[in-house]
């Protein structure tokens, strides 16, 4: 956009971007989370990059040592008139999510 505004008169603004947020394959955090997952749920997780504007990006630009992964419930339609939840998903989360704290309040194995 910038690289447009001489030629075509407009004006650009650029404010409250999301800084971006580089994933730990290997990172402790995540193997964790997959066994936590295999162990509740029967099946491994489905690990992926993707582009979005996640908090991970603010909370790593503070506190770069910090293991972090980011999952939720499925959203479809996000940030828009449209955007729902799956519903069964949502307690499929909150039993990872409690399943995953109780792990992690336990020493490594």
């Amino acid at each position: 956009m910038r690289d447009l505004e001489p030629d075509r008169g407009a004006r650009v603004r650029i404010e409250n971007g999301y800084p971006g947020w580089t994933p730990q394959p290997g990172s402790e955090l995540l193997t964790r989370f997959q066994r936590v997952h295999r162990e509740r749920l029967g099946s491994d997780p489905s690990v992926k990059v993707i582009h979005a504007g996640l908090e991970c990006g603010i909370l790593g630009g503070k506190y770069p040592e910090l293991e972090m992964i980011s999952f939720g419930p499925l959203i479809r339609g996000a940030h828009s008139p449209d955007e729902r939840v799956e519903v069964a998903s949502v307690e499929e989360f909150w039993t990872l999510l409690r399943a995953l704290v109780e792990d992690l309040a336990r020493p490594a194995a």
